[in-house]
C-alpha cells in the first residue's frame, strides 16, 4: 500500500513538473515566508510556515515534503481550471492550512481542488484572529478536497472557516475522486458545504467508491450528491461510521433508510438515530428512488448553551441634585459581561428603555442631565453571552427642585498694578452660587465682551495678567448654578500702566 502511495505520488510530481516544462512556466522552491503566486510556482520541500497572496490562472502551490507545513492563504486566488491535469493545490502529506479572507482553488481535469490522498493529512482552519473562506473545486474525476482521477481521498479535518468543496463529474465534494473511496473526514467547526458530481457523495466516495469514517463534532454542514450525501458513491459500498455529535450510526443503516422510502412522495426526512438534546441532525431525500434525485444531510451542532447570569437585586435611586440620582444594587453573578441599566420618566411608568451599560462586577451609576423635580424610575440587569438575566427591582426617585437664580455681584473694582496685570475684586450677594464667570473687552467704550475665566463659589477676586501696555481694559462679573445665570455687575474699567 506505502508503495503504491508513493508511486501516485511521484506520478503526480512528474504530470505537474511536465505540463510546467511543456507551458514554460518556471518551477520555483521556496523557503518559507511570504509568496505571492501571481510571480510563480509555490513548490514547498522542507517544514516551516508560509503565507501565500496573489491572483493566478498559471501558477500552483505543491507540498513534496512529509513534513508539517503551515500555509496561510490570504485572498489568494488560483484558477487553473482550463489546463487538464493541472492541481491548484497538491497538499503533502502534512499541512494545516490557514484561512483569511476570500480564497479560491480550481483544478484542471482528473485533478482535485486540493489534493488530499490516501495516507496525507489536512487541516484548515480560521487563521488566529480572523476570518476567512475557501471553496475548493475539482475538475472533472477530481474531488472538490481529496482525490484526484481514481484516488482514494485522505484525512480531512475541518475545524473553523467557511468551507465549500465541489467535486467535479463522478467525484465527491469531500473525499474520492473517479472509484475511489472517502477518507476520514473530521468537522469540529465552521460552515461547510460539500457537493459531489454526478453519481457521487457530498462526503466519502465517488462513483464506485466507498464511503469512510466521518465525524461530526461541531459546526454546520451540509453534504449533498446525487447518489448520497455522506457515504459511498453509485455502486460502492457503504462500509463506514458516520459519528454524530457523540452517537455513531453506521452508513449502511442510513442507505437502508433511504432505499426504503416510498418514492412517490416528494420529500422525506429521516431522523438520524441520537439522543443527545443538544444536537439536531435531519437526513433529507428528495427524488424519485435511491440514487436518483438529490439528496441532501443537514447538521448544525450549537456550542454548549452558556448560562445566563443571576440577577442583580437590591437597586436603590438617590436624587443627589435637580439634575442627578444615583443608582446602586448588589452584584449576584460570577459569570456576567456586564449591566444593561433601563430607566423610564414620569410617575408609574413603565415604558423602560436601556440608557447605559457597565462592565462587570460594577455596583453603580450616576445618571446625570436630568430634568428638575421630575419622578424616574430604573430596573438593572446582568447580560453575557448566553443572554439577559430577570431583572432587578423597580427603583425611583424624585430629581431635586431647581435652585434659585444667584443674586448678582457687585462692587466690581479693577485696578491695573502693572504693564500687563489688572486685579479685580467684587462683593459676593449669593449664597446659592456655583461659581462666577468673568469677561472683558478692550477699549474705553468697547461693548464686544468675552469670557476669559471661571472661578468657584465664594471666590471674589481675580487677577488678569498678559495684558497689553498703556491699554484700557473694561469687565463685568455674573454668578450662575444648575437654574442658570444671575445679572451682571456693574462695568469696571483700568488701564494697565506704560511702563
Amino acid at each position: 500500500m506505502k508503495v503504491q502511495r508513493l508511486f501516485m505520488k511521484m506520478l503526480a510530481l512528474i504530470t505537474t513538473l511536465m505540463l510546467l516544462l511543456v507551458n514554460g512556466l518556471p518551477v520555483v522552491h521556496a523557503a518559507p515566508g511570504n509568496w505571492d503566486i501571481s510571480t510563480g510556482n509555490l513548490v514547498i520541500s522542507s517544514g516551516g510556515t508560509y503565507t501565500v497572496t496573489g491572483t493566478t490562472t498559471s501558477y500552483t502551490i505543491s507540498v513534496n515534503t512529509s513534513d508539517a507545513v503551515t500555509i496561510t492563504l490570504d485572498n489568494t486566488s488560483i484558477d487553473v481550471s482550463a489546463t487538464s491535469g493541472q492541481s491548484a493545490f497538491d497538499s503533502g502529506g502534512n499541512v494545516t492550512l490557514y484561512l483569511i479572507g476570500s480564497n479560491i482553488l480550481k483544478s484542471g481535469a482528473n485533478q482535485s481542488g486540493i489534493n488530499v490522498t490516501d495516507g496525507e493529512q489536512l487541516t484548515i482552519d480560521n487563521a488566529p484572529s480572523s476570518q476567512g473562506s475557501l471553496s475548493a473545486t475539482g475538475g472533472g474525476f477530481g474531488a472538490g478536497i481529496g482525490g484526484g482521477y481514481m484516488q482514494n481521498g485522505g484525512a480531512v479535518m475541518i475545524r473553523g472557516g467557511r468551507v465549500t468543496a465541489n467535486g467535479g463529474d463522478f467525484a465527491a465534494g469531500i473525499g474520492g475522486a473517479y472509484t475511489g473511496n472517502g477518507g476520514a473526514v473530521t468537522i469540529t467547526g465552521g460552515t461547510v458545504t460539500a457537493t459531489g458530481g454526478v453519481q457521487a457523495a457530498g462526503i466519502g466516495g465517488g462513483i464506485g467508491g466507498s464511503g469512510g469514517d466521518v465525524v461530526i463534532t461541531g459546526g454546520s454542514i451540509k453534504a449533498g450528491g446525487i447518489r448520497s450525501n455522506i457515504g459511498a458513491g453509485y455502486v460502492g459500498a457503504n462500509v463506514g461510521t458516520l459519528t454524530n455529535g457523540f452517537v455513531p450510526v453506521a452508513l449502511t443503516v442510513i442507505a437502508n433508510a433511504v432505499a426504503a422510502v416510498n418514492p412517490t412522495e416528494v420529500s422525506y426526512q429521516i431522523p438520524v438515530a441520537g439522543s443527545n438534546p443538544d444536537y439536531s441532525y435531519v437526513y433529507s431525500y428528495t427524488g424519485t428512488g435511491h440514487g436518483a434525485g438529490d439528496t441532501n444531510l443537514y447538521f448544525y451542532l450549537p456550542p454548549a448553551a452558556i448560562p445566563v447570569p443571576s440577577a442583580p437585586s437590591g437597586l436603590t435611586a438617590t436624587a443627589v441634585s435637580s439634575s442627578q440620582i444615583n443608582l446602586t444594587w448588589v452584584d449576584n453573578a460570577t459569570d456576567e459581561t456586564g449591566f444593561k441599566i433601563e430607566r423610564c420618566s414620569g410617575a408609574g411608568c413603565s415604558n423602560f428603555a436601556v440608557i447605559a451599560t457597565v462592565g462587570a462586577n460594577v455596583t453603580s451609576y450616576s445618571n446625570t442631565g436630568l430634568s428638575a423635580s421630575t419622578n424616574y424610575s430604573y430596573r438593572v440587569r446582568a447580560y453575557n453571552a448566553g443572554g439577559d438575566s430577570d431583572y432587578s427591582n423597580t427603583a425611583s426617585a424624585v430629581t431635586q427642585a431647581a435652585p434659585a437664580l444667584p443674586a448678582a455681584p457687585a462692587n466690581l473694582t479693577a485696578t491695573a498694578i502693572s504693564r500687563s496685570q489688572i486685579n479685580l475684586s467684587w462683593t459676593d450677594n449669593a449664597d446659592n452660587e456655583s461659581g462666577f464667570r468673568i469677561l472683558r473687552c478692550k477699549g474705553s467704550t468697547c461693548t464686544n465682551f468675552a469670557l476669559i475665566a471661571t472661578v468657584g463659589a465664594n471666590v471674589t477676586s481675580y487677577a488678569d495678567t498678559n495684558l497689553t501696555a498703556n491699554t484700557t481694559y473694561r469687565y463685568r462679573v455674573y454668578a450662575y448654578n444648575a437654574s442658570g445665570n444671575s445679572g451682571y455687575s456693574n462695568v469696571a474699567a483700568a488701564t494697565t500702566r506704560k511702563r
